[in-house]
């Protein structure tokens, strides 16, 4: 493990439009809306439309 932290936080960028300042702008609405989240532990995806959460470790209830 890189860090000493109890969880991991990822946010994966699908993008067709990757113009810097687009980025920005989806980033910081995904920062505002899944703060909680992340601090958690989670995967956020980020699509043009949309975002979806994912919290970690992924697949653990169906060990």
């Amino acid at each position: 493990m890189l860090t000493r932290e109890p969880a991991a936080r990822v946010i994966l960028f699908r993008l067709e439009n990757t113009r810097t300042m687009h980025v920005i702008e989806r980033l910081e609405t995904v920062l505002a809306g899944s703060s909680d989240a992340l601090a958690r532990g989670a995967v956020v995806i980020v699509e043009e439309g949309r975002q979806r959460i994912r919290y970690l470790p992924i697949g653990e209830a169906g060990m």
